[in-house]
């Protein structure tokens, strides 16, 4: 039984909001500079929240077919 489009959109929303906090955090305890860390965040997010949806994705359409060698 495969999760619906929307489920994985929420899934991966909700996780990536957590993970933008502490991006933020992170990037500016680094560099001390709010512009920077929100740039750093920006485009780190955006791309893993990118890549993180096109991994669902394939992990679902072929989970079935390596499910006898995970």
């Amino acid at each position: 039984n495969k999760p619906s489009n929307n489920h994985i959109i929420v899934k991966t929303l909700v996780y990536r909001i957590l993970a933008i906090f502490f991006t933020l955090l992170f990037s500016y305890i680094f560099t001390r500079s709010f512009s920077k860390s929100l740039g750093i965040t920006i485009l780190t997010e955006l791309s893993q929240t990118f890549f993180y949806y096109i991994y669902e994705h394939c992990w679902n359409n072929y989970y079935e077919v390596f499910n006898g060698y995970l």
